[in-house]
């Protein structure tokens, strides 16, 4: 019975590991990014605008992801009154030249190392099943081998520990860096 509730949480762990990949391209957020803000702008003696922002970013390990809505409307002057808005998406690497923020060159040294040890963790949880599965067969059978147990334990601990590092790796590598980026950054700085 131990054994097939190990190989549950294993097969959970590996699910886990997979929808941690899916966050590669910024389709599912290792980190995210939304605000809605508003500021005022005096132009010449006469005219106010007020421009209204909606940022919703997801931040993916290869890429940022998302759209960047604004509205500006003319509240005093000869336009009083007029509105337009605009809508544009996110879609940049963080290798390209487009992504100029503080937190591209960062992020894209995390992204990398989150990949290749959730790529480790992987590989450990599919020694850590097989092992799994040779011992269950072998405690019906009346044999045990110590090797076998000592190999499932490893690789346990191997893909606990690559997870681990993987996770705090993002955090500290890119997570910081980008709300370090977002506090710091005049026009979002009143929506946080």
């Amino acid at each position: 019975m131990n054994h097939c509730v190990s190989l549950v949480f294993l097969v959970l762990t590996f699910i886990f590991c997979i929808i941690g990949y899916s966050g590669a391209k910024g389709d599912l957020a290792w980190s995210r990014g939304a605000a809605k803000f508003s500021y005022e702008q005096q132009v010449g003696g006469s005219t106010t605008r007020k421009f209204e922002y909606d940022v919703d970013v997801n931040y993916g390990l290869m890429k940022e992801k998302g759209t960047n809505k604004y509205t500006l409307t003319y509240l005093t002057g000869p336009q009083a009154g007029q509105t337009s808005s605009d809508n544009f998406d996110v879609n940049t690497d963080y290798n390209s030249d487009d992504c100029t923020a503080d937190y591209c060159d960062d992020c894209e040294r995390a992204g990398d190392t989150v990949v290749s040890f959730i790529t480790f963790a992987i590989i450990a949880v599919i020694i850590c099943a097989i092992f799994t599965f040779m011992r269950k067969n072998e405690v019906n059978s009346g044999e045990n081998s110590g090797c076998k147990k000592l190999i499932t334990f490893g690789s346990a601990v191997a893909g606990g520990i690559f997870l681990l590092v993987a996770w705090s790796t993002w955090i500290g590598g890119c997570q910081e860096k980008i709300v370090d980026y977002i506090k710091n950054e005049d026009s979002l700085n009143d929506a946080w």
